[in-house]
């Protein structure tokens, strides 16, 4: 029997954890769960060519509805844009 589905892969850098901004990230308050909703959104992206999309035609827009998605609570912006990363 074949396998049908489709596999995406995200190649991410040796030293990917010892970059600062994401050291800064994981040195916060419950900066390893937001480090690991980050790869998480990373890997979301990867199916509609690293945008954020809920589906072919509705993007995700609200940082907020990310978290709900996620099963964490909201929390600011400060955190993305910590990881040098923008709403």
């Amino acid at each position: 029997m074949s396998d049908n589905r489709k596999y995406y892969y995200l190649k991410l850098k040796e030293n990917y954890f010892d970059d600062d901004s994401i050291v800064l990230l994981e040195s916060m308050q419950d900066g390893v769960l937001y480090s690991n909703i980050l790869l998480k959104l990373y890997l979301k992206s990867l199916k509609h060519g690293g945008r954020l999309q809920l589906d072919e035609d509705i993007p995700y827009t609200a940082l907020c509805h990310l978290f709900t998605v996620f099963g964490s609570s909201c929390v600011h912006e400060q955190i993305f844009a910590a990881a040098g990363h923008k709403e």
